[in-house]
């Protein structure tokens, strides 16, 4: 939709009436095709409210070119030519808005891949390597009472993923709860399954190095 102002506005400049170029611009794509003859349908039953048929139409799906879109029509209401080269002005303005995003999701996916492979390799093994460490050091220290460090640190770990998933799907563009929800359920249970392991293999090399040969 972003990329039909600037369409508008080059046919606005040829002198063509607002409405019918307003819906040859949004039904010249093919993702945009549903919306072109939703604005079809509102501007043959609109009565002389244009701008109110542009918002029934356009406005559910995209707000912000639903207002683009009204300012134009009420520039073309005085000078056509002028609505034109606002169009026109306002498409470049989205193209470009586009193209940072798109930079800046670029830059962001190192700082995400990142976080998620914290929360899902990196902070096991760590967890790991310090339960590890902490047992033969309790020994000698003569305390015995890591009975639920497991446990606590499963908890930990499940957090940190929650607050992962938050943090990445804030960032960018944003995946909204569909997208938190689903980086959750991707990385948690990949973490518990690498902590679980770990402490498995840790078990299983305490039995083998007490058992009497």
């Amino acid at each position: 939709l972003r990329d039909c102002v600037f369409e508008l506005g080059n046919a606005l400049l040829g002198g063509d009436n607002f409405e019918t170029v307003a819906v040859e611009a949004v039904s010249s794509r093919i993702e945009c095709r549903d919306v072109g003859t939703a604005l079809s349908r509102e501007l043959d039953l609109c009565r002389g409210d244009v701008r109110g048929a542009i918002r029934n139409a356009v406005g559910p799906v995209s707000p912000e070119v639903s207002r683009t879109l009204c300012d134009i029509q009420r520039c073309s209401e005085k000078d056509t030519e002028d609505a034109g080269r606002l169009a026109i002005a306002v498409g470049r303005q989205f193209q470009n808005t586009s193209n940072i995003r798109n930079e800046l999701g670029l830059k962001l996916k190192g700082m995400t891949d990142m976080m998620v492979g914290t929360a899902m390799l990196f902070a096991p093994m760590v967890l790991w390597m310090s339960t590890s460490m902490l047992g033969p050091l309790s020994e000698i220290s003569g305390y015995a009472g890591l009975e639920g460090t497991e446990v606590a640190l499963a908890v930990y770990l499940v957090e940190l993923c929650a607050i992962i998933a938050v943090l990445t799907s804030s960032l960018g563009d944003g995946d909204g709860i569909r997208g938190m929800v689903w980086r959750f359920c991707l990385s948690c249970p990949i973490a518990l399954a690498v902590f679980w392991f770990c402490t498995g293999v840790q078990l299983r090399s305490c039995l083998l190095y007490t058992s009497p040969s």
